[in-house]
């Protein structure tokens, strides 16, 4: 077990997981690994397009070909790399995968950002990634994938930190201050 500590944040595609991420490494100035762009990474290196509906595809065929907890140990691998204490981990989706974590790992810590699906839309239509919804038709279908893989049993984890992320970015970084001051983050990267 690796003498780590994760911040592990998940929800639905649009919700801020990203943007909470970043947050806490401009605060705090911690790693972030995003488990997405390991996914990304592992279909460039297979040639896979990165549009939608192929990366739902992949997504599925790789945990379907290697477990439930693959992205996990690819993120796993990136971490062990890391010579910091303390990483945030972005865009966990499963209970496997956090399982995965909780085994290499002294610390987890997870954050739910939850948002509306109207404001989730917005959010990634402004973003422009390929492989991102762009129709509220799709954002459903997406968020059942991502629901059906195991992110329904992630996001209503009794041990986790529920953020809401409807207001602005100020309000979110005020939220995610006031959560961080509630772990002692500070605290405890001063006593390693």
């Amino acid at each position: 077990m690796m003498d780590k500590t994760l911040i592990v944040v998940t929800g639905l595609p649009g919700a801020g997981k990203s943007t909470v991420s970043n947050l806490i490494m401009e605060e705090y100035n911690l790693p972030v690994i995003s488990m997405g762009d390991c996914v990304r990474e592992e279909a460039r290196k297979r040639g896979i397009k990165e549009d939608a509906k192929s990366m739902q595809e992949f997504i599925v065929e790789l945990r379907r070909k290697y477990g439930p907890g693959i992205v996990a140990e690819l993120t796993t691998k990136k971490i062990e790399k890391l010579n910091q204490k303390f990483i945030v981990v972005d865009g966990l989706r499963s209970k496997e995968e956090l399982e995965i974590f909780k085994r290499n790992f002294k610390r987890i810590l997870l954050l739910v950002i939850v948002a509306s699906i109207e404001k989730r839309l917005k959010r990634l239509l402004m973003r422009h990634r390929v492989d991102d919804p762009k129709t509220l038709e799709e954002l459903k279908a997406r968020d059942e994938v991502e629901l059906n893989i195991g992110l329904r049993e992630v996001t209503n984890d009794n041990n986790s930190i529920r953020i809401e992320n409807e207001g602005d970015l100020q309000e979110l970084k005020q939220n995610v201050r006031e959560i961080m001051e509630k772990l002692e983050i500070q605290k405890m990267q001063t006593e390693v």
